[in-house]
């Protein structure tokens, strides 16, 4: 019953720990979250800078789920390349070491346990009467004086384990051997859904002298290994984009664990020849140098091959052509501002492609054109799943504004599916002046794709939308003009009257729509920074 007892406990001081850990970083992704996607967008201008940056922005938000997420959404939108996402990701596993120096500072050396109590108090206090950055900050304390919580009770049980869980059969002499104990880390973290759990009741564990450096360096490197599988189960039935960030972290990790397995006694034997003592006197510091120091190394040893990487998981995961539906990966969701990205790339994409369509058609090239009311739809039905919390005001205007801009693009759609046919001799000259001049209007907006830089194109279209506005008046005034004097038969009228308006309502509905997408782009930033 003792035994069962003490179960309990270590796997409720597990859930403090895990319960902190939540906490945390929903304080620290409300706190900072905005502003670290922001810096990820705008250092990331190479593999390199990109591991930098993925390495601090994690330690920051200590979550690399966070992290991984919203690299997908920048891929998936267009605003990142996936060389530079890859330097992300590396980084990644280095800024998720930083829980670990935490934990061995705060947990083994200060012991913060007793002192955590009362940080979880005032966190909670300021959660329940504070707002804006002040609220953010009270679950920040809150989620971190839990954390330590969590540690101390797991110190105080994880003796009574040793009964239960015996590691001395489970050697680490052989490569066999050593790869048992990190398909255990493994199972662990797949269990608990946190590297940074397992990590720590390693070192809980090796303070409570359960298992020796060897096996808790097994059980950390199959903890690495462990907490990219989850991420690459839920990749099923996502983009191409999220399957191939998802498994090149599932490859790099394994790559790394195997690279670390074979690092074990060699770390061994240079720690000990520099520090003068055996290892077992420094194991929970020499545990989290070793965790430090194989990631870094993994990083290092990658880097200089980001593009090989990048271009095999290419050719693992090929582009299933440019699918707005594949883009459209629900497990952006959970993100309100990646998915906007994605939302906001596919626009993009589907705006130009209809004003292509208007031009070719406008030209005489092709009689019909593909209708892209399913790629509209698609992207609605995503949009109205995005949901915005109130921490995010921005992010609810630039929704409404795609969704704007969404009804102006299916208004176009449906005037393309009956774009009436052009007959000089039925139009005469002051229609074909007008189509002339849409067709050497869209002709430059379609020069000038790049998110972000839209003022000049949507002046021109807005220009454009006014001149076709006081034309129609002097078609619609000369035609009927013509009629009255028998100049003009009333079904060649009509078609010439009818021309002009389906002319102008094409080109407002096209204006229309970029000026919502300019707007949803400045309530973010200039998107050129990206």
């Amino acid at each position: 019953m003792t035994s069962i007892h003490t179960l309990i406990t270590v796997l409720g001081s597990l859930g403090l720990f895990l319960l902190g850990m939540v906490v945390m970083t929903d304080g620290l992704r409300q706190l900072a979250g905005d502003a670290i996607r922001r810096q990820l967008r705008y250092y990331t201008r190479s593999p390199l800078t990109g591991a930098v940056t993925g390495a601090f922005s994690t330690a920051v938000l200590q979550s690399s789920s966070a992290i991984t997420v919203a690299v997908v959404g920048f891929v998936g939108a267009g605003l990142m390349s996936f060389s530079h996402a890859l330097g992300v990701i590396f980084g990644a596993n280095i800024g998720t070491t930083i829980t670990g120096w935490l934990v061995l500072l705060f947990g083994f050396k200060i012991k913060l346990g007793a002192a955590a109590l009362p940080l979880v108090f005032i966190g909670v206090l300021m959660r329940l009467l504070a707002s804006g950055k002040l609220r953010a900050i009270g679950f920040v304390l809150a989620g971190f004086g839990l954390l330590f919580v969590g540690i101390a009770s797991l110190q105080d049980s994880m003796a009574g384990l040793r009964t239960l869980l015996n590691f001395e059969p489970l050697p680490t002499g052989h490569i066999g051997q050593v790869l048992i104990i990190v398909g255990l880390g493994m199972l662990f973290t797949l269990v608990t859904q946190s590297s940074s759990a397992g990590v720590a009741a390693t070192l809980t564990a090796l303070y409570a002298n359960m298992i020796d450096f060897e096996q808790g360096a097994a059980l950390v490197i199959g903890m690495d290994v462990g907490t990219t599988i989850t991420a690459a189960i839920a990749t099923t039935g996502a983009s191409v984009s999220a399957k191939r960030t998802g498994f090149s972290h599932v490859i790099y990790n394994l790559m790394t664990g195997l690279l670390a397995v074979l690092l074990i006694t060699p770390f061994i034997l240079v720690w000990e020849a520099v520090s003068l003592v055996p290892i077992e006197q420094h194991s929970e510091i020499a545990l989290i140098s070793f965790h430090s120091f194989f990631n870094l190394l993994g990083v290092m040893v990658i880097l200089p091959f980001t593009h090989q990487f990048a271009a095999l998981m290419r050719r693992l995961f090929p582009e299933d052509g440019d699918n707005i539906k594949t883009r459209l990966d629900e497990n952006l969701l959970g993100d309100s501002q990646a998915a906007l990205d994605t939302l906001q790339y596919c626009v993009h994409h589907t705006f130009f492609g209809l004003l292509s369509s208007l031009r070719t058609a406008l030209s005489g090239h092709s009689a019909t054109v593909p209708s892209r009311g399913n790629d509209i739809d698609d992207m609605s039905a995503f949009a109205d799943r995005i949901s915005i919390t109130h921490q995010h005001p921005h992010h609810h205007a630039r929704l409404v504004h795609l969704i704007h801009c969404l009804d102006h693009l299916r208004r176009v759609d449906d005037r393309l599916e009956e774009i009436p046919e052009f007959n000089e001799q039925h139009h005469g000259a002051s229609i074909a002046s007008q189509r002339e001049l849409v067709i050497t209007t869209l002709t430059t907006v379609h020069n000038n794709q790049a998110p972000g830089d839209w003022a000049a194109s949507n002046r021109n279209l807005a220009e454009l939308a006014a001149h076709l506005q006081a034309t129609e008046s002097e078609v619609r005034a000369d035609t009927l003009h013509a009629v009255a004097q028998e100049a003009l038969e009333i079904p060649v009228a009509t078609v010439r009257l009818d021309y002009s308006r389906w002319l102008r309502r094409c080109i407002n509905n096209l204006h229309r729509a970029m000026t919502h997408m300019d707007s949803s782009v400045q309530s973010v930033g200039d998107t050129r920074e990206a």
